[in-house]
């Protein structure tokens, strides 16, 4: 269940949890392609992104059977995947959607406390241990903040056409558009200089005339 940054499969882009855990079905060569093949990707991806700590996760994962934990976190990514593909594309969300998620928003037991601290009056949430079957609550909790709370022009699908990575944009101009500078965007700067070298050169080619120094 361990994973370190040099060897970790998963990408973290998305700025919010549950764009992170949509972004677990990613293209590479044209093919879509699953990081969570199992049980076992479930559980190193919910540790690495911290969603739970790493003897919450091994609890959790004795009490839900492989089998259950891989349903559920796929019935959630598609709900949550659902809904930020029809926010990007101006549609409604989904009742259906929306259900999944509070399913397991319910899970999570606790209460509120007020805290006091030299900053002031502040409010936590306390959870309750429950045994493990809310293993996803921070990620449905993440969906639910994004969705209520957040501004959904900032909820933004990577421009490249062969992407389907989601991300929120922060940038201080919110002009993001690649899922990453080191991936999608590079290899948009890539593709432009190489059309631009082309136009350029295509009066020449035409022509069989030999280009000017």
């Amino acid at each position: 269940m361990e994973t370190t940054e040099a060897t970790s499969r998963f990408l973290f882009l998305g700025n919010a949890l549950c764009l992170d855990f949509v972004n677990t079905e990613r293209m590479r060569d044209g093919e879509r392609v699953d990081l969570i093949e199992d049980a076992d990707d479930l559980w190193a991806w919910i540790v690495e992104a911290g969603a739970m700590t790493p003897e919450a996760a091994e609890d959790a994962a004795i009490q839900v059977t492989p089998q259950q934990a891989l349903a559920e976190a796929r019935e959630l990514r598609v709900a949550v995947r659902g809904m930020v593909e029809a926010i990007v594309c101006g549609e409604p969300v989904s009742k259906e959607a929306v259900a999944v998620v509070n399913a397991h928003l319910i899970r999570r037991r606790g209460y509120s406390q007020l805290t006091l601290s030299d900053d002031g009056i502040g409010r936590e949430f306390r959870a309750e241990y429950i045994g493990g079957q809310d293993f996803l609550y921070a990620v449905a909790e993440s969906a639910a903040e994004i969705l209520a709370n957040g501004d959904w022009g900032l909820i933004r699908k990577c421009e490249s056409a062969r992407c389907i990575l989601f991300f929120y944009d922060t940038t201080k101009n919110h002009g993001r558009r690649w899922c990453s500078m080191e991936g999608c965007g590079n290899r948009h700067k890539a593709a432009e200089h190489y059309r631009r070298r082309r136009a350029k050169n295509a009066p020449y080619e035409t022509l069989g005339a030999e280009k000017p120094l």
